[in-house]
């Protein structure tokens, strides 16, 4: 489908004051899903669609990219660095790392696994999650790329399912036991987070979204076990920051709120998209403050992307059975 004329939509920020104003710039509008996106230090953005088809962004169109061999479209996973500058794809018989314009193949020493959660810590820095084998029983942990080959990181070897990492980023990991920090060689679980409502295990919390970079480290989780912390058989979403002790509950609050994206960017602000009951919105945290522009348009947030260098962040969102790509900028 052609890439619409772009549309730029002035909102007024709803957190007041600023003299800068969000600006909604729409760059796409396609009937084809988008599984993936991410952006570059280069001033390039992509998104990849879940017929494995890459679309690539130069900075003043979408054009399309091709798409790489052996790759299993159903899982595939665009992952960048904070600073944009190391670009990779997941969901084909290996990764791919995009160097020197091209796709390029970094195998990993047992290929009959599959690839679980990602993360790009910097360049030529990279962690992933590695499950498989028999019946799909074997959860073999983390990955780690140096530059030349993988590591194993978390385990040594293969482990039961139970031990399987459900989210990943440096230093921190996630799995049944709770948060784990990786220190000096080793994982080390650390107390469950300081919050409103009492809970004082990990069994209490569901880790949905993390992520870390420049500006630390923040986490989204749901109470899971609200009879015990709440007193009620209600539900609790809390937005977690790591402040260099222990993770504590910060504002804003997200009862009855969906989160669809959590990203740090290379300043250290952290954004998240919101889906409420309401309109769909995005919060932006920088240096404790926040400010939250409402989506123009569509019924809800699917995914972000930070611009790295750039403040800006692109959004994918869904309008009936309409995606929409929008570069939002303004709101630094």
């Amino acid at each position: 489908m052609r890439v619409p004329a772009v549309i730029v939509l002035l909102i007024a920020c709803l957190s007041g004051g600023g003299p800068s104003r969000p600006v909604w710039e729409l760059t796409l509008t396609q009937r084809a899903a988008v599984q993936s996106m991410a952006a570059t230090a280069s001033g390039e953005a992509w998104l990849i669609g879940k017929d494995g088809a890459l679309r690539r962004w130069d900075g003043r169109a979408w054009s399309p990219a091709g798409k790489p061999p052996r790759f299993w479209s159903e899982y595939g996973s665009l992952v960048t660095s904070p600073a944009g500058d190391d670009l990779w794809l997941f969901g084909g018989e290996q990764p791919l790392q995009w160097q020197g314009g091209r796709w390029v193949s970094r195998p990993f020493p047992r290929g009959e696994f599959a690839v679980g959660p990602q993360a790009v810590a910097a360049r030529d820095r990279v962690w992933v999650g590695e499950q498989g084998g028999p019946e799909d029983c074997v959860c073999v942990g983390v990955r780690y790329w140096d530059g030349t080959e993988w590591r194993d990181v978390a385990t040594g070897g293969d482990q039961s399912f139970d031990t399987q990492f459900t989210k990943v980023a440096p230093p921190w990991l996630v799995n049944h036991e709770g948060m784990l920090r990786w220190e000096n060689g080793r994982r080390r679980q650390v107390a469950p987070p300081v919050t409103s409502f009492g809970c004082r295990s990990w069994e209490d919390y569901a880790i949905e979204r993390l992520t870390s970079g420049p500006g630390g480290a923040w986490a989204v989780a749901m109470v899971s076990k609200p009879e015990a912390c709440l007193g009620h058989h209600g539900a609790a979403r809390v937005l977690l920051r790591w402040d260099g002790a222990a993770w504590r509950q910060v504002e804003p609050p997200l009862d009855r709120t969906g989160v669809a994206g959590l990203a740090v960017d290379a300043t250290g602000g952290l954004w998240l998209a919101a889906n409420p009951y309401g309109r769909p919105y995005v919060l932006r945290w920088v240096k404790g403050t926040w400010r939250r522009t409402v989506l123009p348009r569509g019924s809800g947030i699917t995914r972000i992307a930070p611009e790295p260098g750039t403040g800006r962040l692109w959004v994918q969102a869904q309008d009936g059975p309409h995606t929409l790509i929008y570069r939002l900028g303004g709101i630094a």
